[in-house]
């Protein structure tokens, strides 16, 4: 195991190296990022500085020709054209030139003859400029390789004055008097001034030598490009001389450092060490008083005399003292409380194991007071009618346990409170508390808790625990008893949804017997006399009683139809009753669905031909032979193809059959009315029309679909309908090869819950 020596000392003096190498090169980024800054914001200022004097240069031309303009006296001079007024002029021009510190005066009569031209040494060569400035005007003029700032002026007498400055001078006055850098440099079109002798404008753009920034200036109308510049030679100097002092100093500083941390961590480990060694006895033979044979050394620094680490070896010891006494404590804690949780855990098993509601409640009083060492525990069960709570198992150490208690929810009482509050509520005392109701069965309760018992957030009732003994309910058992008190709850919920569901059930078979009898009864009696009629009628019109006219036949033959009728709707209400009850028992043999689809259409054949009604077969030659009912396959096709005669006045009906390896499948279309899509779902019910209008003009009990329905899905299979109103519909049914085959059956179900998915 590695030591606090090598977990402290030597990761602090690796830190302090690192930190020395992250200080110098923060030091040196930031020296950097500084001067960067300091050079960005001075050649800001230096910019700011030089174009407001360049712009303010530009009015002082501008002025120095105005004024000279406006002076009478000097238009009287031009006007005498003597030698006195020659000298005058010339006089006034040297004056104005000085004044504003200007590079150049010329001086026109108004015929544009030069009478003054004052320019300075630099600038001898150049002579007239009265064609190269507009009236009134500033300019920006190039004079061979220099650039001139002009400004002309016309005075009353007609004449011109033309004032101007070297751009290249002045931009060596400002350098020199204004301190705005090492170097300055001007650039209009491809004339461009510097102020350092031999250096271009385009190499102090390019030069590494210099620290340099471009701003574009509006000069007499004009974008110029000023260009400041600062040495790199005078900031690399002191980058170089911080640096060095950095070094030494950091190198230094982190030798002592490291020199007296040593030291130091070394001192201080010692107490810690010897602190870690009592603990570890401690924690793994529980030998507290391993502090007594604490002596360690205290070094050079005395570390551990009136200090923190001082403090922190009398915490300890005090702490032993505690922790000696809470450890043993704990343990007996531990076992009260796991006796508890397992407690509770069995009683919860005991009154789970039930669904008798009467076996929960005696289960649970009995075994929470027993278990517990409690005087009282009752159940009470809300009545919300009554509105009151209603005691209805208790279980006492008490001869007499407390009967027919009813307490009325309007009353003050814990038990009350709990049901309204929805939450534990604990007296301790129940002689100071103004909630509890003392009852004369349970004279020696000195507390008392009640637990509401709720249920999908609904309270049902309360658990009510009370002893002989004050503070009998710490927190912990509190929480014991509030996890028991749902655990009951949940228990007796399950016993009324358990005898609910008993009553429930007996209820539904004793209506099914009803319903059986009643069908059986309708059975017996209706069929006696309607085969009594049916028979008579029959033999009327055979003429067994004599000769009948045509209106006697045809009531004759109304009464035999409709008894016909009627028997078969006697009929399927019978066979779907026992279908809806499981009682139908298929009778499955080889089918040949060609043939019972032919037999379909022969029974309805003279329906057709009533009506405007072409039938369409569109059978496969090798359609197969299935394992079905033969009967109820035959009704099923008669029944779809009933409907659609039913509901189409004429037009086209189409049975087609398609099958695979697993199952065959039979549709009938018509071009018939048609259903609505929120009717769809009225079709297969029993007893359900698409509305009563249907019902009134084409007849029917809507028993037929229903009847097809139960015949299919007996086979395994399924059966749905496609419709458009006043487009026709089709049904269709699916049916295994071999109904027999749960497999089979199964593949057919799941294929056709597709089927009748994508027909929604």
């Amino acid at each position: 195991m590695r030591g606090l020596r090598a977990k402290i000392l030597w990761p602090i003096l690796g830190l302090m190296g690192i930190l020395l190498v992250l200080n110098t090169c923060f030091f040196v980024s930031g020296t950097l990022l500084s001067l960067q800054m300091l050079l960005r914001q001075r050649l800001e200022q230096d910019t700011e500085r030089v174009v407001r004097l360049l712009l303010s240069r530009a009015e002082v031309v501008q002025v120095a020709a105005q004024n000279m303009a406006s002076r009478d006296d000097l238009n009287w001079a031009l006007q005498e054209k003597t030698e006195a007024s020659l000298a005058f002029i010339d006089s006034q021009a040297v004056i104005v030139r000085n004044r504003f510190n200007l590079d150049l005066i010329q001086v026109y009569d108004p015929q544009g003859i030069p009478w003054v031209n004052l320019v300075t040494a630099e600038l001898f060569r150049v002579s007239s400029l009265l064609d190269q400035v507009k009236e009134n005007s500033v300019q920006l003029v190039r004079i061979d390789s220099r650039l001139l700032l002009l400004s002309r002026a016309t005075t009353v007498s007609g004449g011109t004055i033309i004032t101007g400055i070297d751009l290249g001078s002045e931009l060596k006055r400002v350098a020199r008097g204004e301190n705005v850098g090492d170097v300055l440099g001007l650039r209009w079109g491809d004339v461009g001034l510097t102020t350092e002798a031999g250096l271009s404008i385009s190499d102090l753009e390019r030069s590494d030598d210099y620290f340099s920034s471009q701003t574009l200036v509006n000069l007499a109308g004009q974008e110029v490009v000023l260009t400041v510049g600062h040495s790199a030679t005078v900031v690399n100097r002191v980058i170089q001389t911080g640096l060095l002092i950095v070094v030494l100093t950091s190198v230094g500083t982190t030798g002592a450092l490291i020199v007296v941390m040593g030291r130091l961590v070394n001192s201080l480990l010692r107490p810690i060490q010897e602190l870690a060694r009592v603990s570890q006895q401690v924690a793994e033979k529980h030998d507290f008083a391993a502090f007594e044979r604490y002596h360690p050394r205290r070094g050079l620094f005395q570390i551990g005399r009136q200090d923190e680490v001082g403090q922190l070896e009398d915490s300890f010891r005090w702490m032993l003292e505690e922790l000696e006494g809470l450890y043993w404590g704990l343990e007996k804690k531990v076992e009260e409380r796991t006796h508890q949780i397992v407690t509770a855990a069995e009683i919860a098993r005991a009154i789970a194991s039930t669904l008798d509601l009467n076996q929960v409640l005696q289960t649970a009083v009995e075994q929470i007071r027993t278990r517990f060492g409690y005087s009282f525990v009752g159940i009470f069960v809300l009545d919300m009618q009554q509105e009151q709570v209603v005691l209805r198992y208790a279980s006492s150490q008490e001869a007499n346990l407390p009967a027919d208690v009813m307490i009325p929810l309007n009353q003050r009482s814990l038990i009350t409170a709990a049901v309204q509050q929805r939450e534990p509520l604990i007296a301790q005392e129940v002689d100071r508390n103004p909630l509890s109701l003392p009852h004369w069965a349970l004279p020696e309760t000195r507390s008392e808790a009640v637990f509401p018992l709720l249920y999908a957030g609904t309270v049902i009732g309360v658990l009510d625990i009370q002893s002989v003994e004050p503070d009998a309910f710490p927190p912990e058992m509190v929480e014991t008893l509030s996890t028991l008190a749902v655990q009951v709850a949940t228990a007796i919920q399950n016993a009324i949804v358990y005898q609910h569901q008993r009553e429930l059930t007996s209820r539904l078979a004793e209506l099914d017997h009803l319903k059986m009898q009643l069908l059986n009864t309708i059975n017996h009696e209706l069929r006696t006399p309607l085969n009594a009629i049916i028979g008579f009628s029959r033999l009327l019109l055979k003429g067994i009683d004599g000769d009948l006219n045509e209106a006697q036949r045809s009531s004759l033959s109304t009464i035999y139809n409709q008894g016909q009728h009627l028997l078969e709707l006697v009929n399927r209400i019978v066979e779907i009753s026992h279908m809806e009850a499981g009682r139908v028992t298929l009778d499955l043999r080889p089918t040949d669905l060609r043939q019972e689809i032919m037999m379909a259409v022969a029974r309805l054949q003279q329906e057709l031909d009533e009506k405007p009604i072409r039938l369409e077969l569109d059978l496969p030659p090798d359609l197969p032979v299935i394992i079905a009912d033969t009967e109820r396959v035959q009704e099923v096709v008669f029944q779809l193809l009933s409907n659609a005669v039913k509901f189409t006045r004429e037009g086209v009906i189409t049975i087609s059959a398609t099958h695979s390896p697993q199952w065959v499948m039979v549709s009938v279309t018509d071009t018939g009315i048609g259903i609505s899509p929120e009717d769809m779902d009225k079709l297969f019910p029993p007893f359900s029309q698409v509305d009563l209008s249907s019902a009134r003009r084409f007849g029917g009990l809507g028993l037929g679909l229903s009847l097809a329905r139960y015949i299919v899905e007996l086979h395994g299979g399924h059966i749905w309908a496609e419709s458009r109103p006043g487009e026709g519909s089709t049904f269709s049914f699916l049916l295994p090869l071999d109904a027999s085959a749960p497999r089979i059956t199964a593949l057919v179900r799941e294929f056709s819950w597709v089927l009748g998915k994508e027909a929604r």
